[in-house]
């Protein structure tokens, strides 16, 4: 991206979605499969009705210390992101 604007925001949005299915797959991670592979994960996941969907988003730090009053904030753009698989 120019100036990897939507890099730092998206990126970041990224992170906090793959973290939170993470935190959901690490349910079906137990003692004795901790070797599981990536496949073996992801259709027990899937047949124990575990979401392997997120939804996440990124604000930036301190943007409420902006003074619209004046048209002056602490960022210079907005940006969106999707994803569909």
């Amino acid at each position: 991206t120019g100036g990897s604007f939507s890099s730092d925001l998206n990126g970041m949005a990224v992170k906090h979605a793959c973290q939170q299915i993470r935190q959901r797959l690490d349910t079906v991670i137990t003692d004795n499969n901790v070797n599981i592979s990536w496949n073996d994960l992801v259709k027990q996941a899937y047949f124990v009705r575990i979401d392997l969907c997120a939804l996440r988003f990124y604000m930036t730090p301190n943007m409420f210390d902006a003074d619209f009053t004046e048209n002056q904030a602490n960022y210079n753009y907005f940006t969106q992101g999707a994803t569909v698989t």
